[in-house]
């Protein structure tokens, strides 16, 4: 069974991730927080398996949750939600530990294949920095 923590600002982005989450076969429980603080100091008390941080273009707030959490816990599996042409936001997660990164609208297959990826993942590669801060990145 597999435990999910969702850090996200919004109010909604929580309460829909809760219930897509939800339907989630294998997913048994489903805590949410609303900032970085809260993520840090709930993960430390009670690690969970996944942990989904959303972002949003031009507030670093979930990027930096991220590489807080993954400096202070280089074992904790990360996907980011975000707009799918946010090319920073995406770079700046994935230099900053996260394991993943998935669109808002991600469909509940990609949502279900996202988690099974993140938790075969034996191993965190290194995290990159793009050399152009401009690149853009492919869908997959």
């Amino acid at each position: 069974m597999t435990t999910v923590l969702i850090c996200d600002d919004r109010r909604s982005v929580r309460e829909g991730l809760t219930r897509v989450m939800s339907a989630v076969p294998g997913v048994s429980r489903i805590d949410c927080v609303a900032h970085g603080d809260e993520l840090l100091a709930r993960y430390s008390r009670q690690p969970v398996d996944v942990v989904l941080v959303g972002t949003q273009r031009a507030v670093p707030t979930g990027v930096e949750a991220t590489r807080r959490l993954v400096s202070a816990n280089p074992q904790a599996n990360v996907i980011v939600f975000g707009a799918p042409d946010d090319a920073g936001s995406i770079a700046a997660a994935i230099a900053g530990g996260a394991r993943g990164y998935l669109r808002w609208d991600a469909s509940r297959p990609e949502l279900v294949a996202a988690l099974a990826h993140t938790l075969a993942s034996t191993s965190v590669p290194a995290p990159r920095q793009p050399s152009d801060p401009g690149v853009q990145l492919t869908e997959r």
